[in-house]
């Protein structure tokens, strides 16, 4: 049987890395877990990574180099 695939949105993904509670967080453990397989594009990889950086999203949700780069190997594979 094929594994679903989906395309999990970078308001979704940001939602999911920045709360520790709530629906996108639900989705990207379902996804680590590999219950569906997270498929994206490198121009959706490139916003994701953007908005990450964004000097707000550092101040008010404490996302670190480290968490980042966790979604980067999240994205790669």
């Amino acid at each position: 049987m094929r594994k679903i695939r989906a395309v999990i949105d970078t308001n979704v993904l940001v939602s999911g890395v920045i709360s520790p509670k709530g629906a996108p967080r639900k989705i990207l453990d379902l996804a680590r877990k590999e219950v569906f397989k997270a498929v994206s594009s490198v121009s959706i990889n490139h916003e994701i990574l953007d908005v990450l950086h964004r000097d707000y999203i550092y101040s008010k949700y404490n996302v670190t180099e480290e968490i980042i780069d966790d979604i980067s190997v999240f994205l790669l594979c």
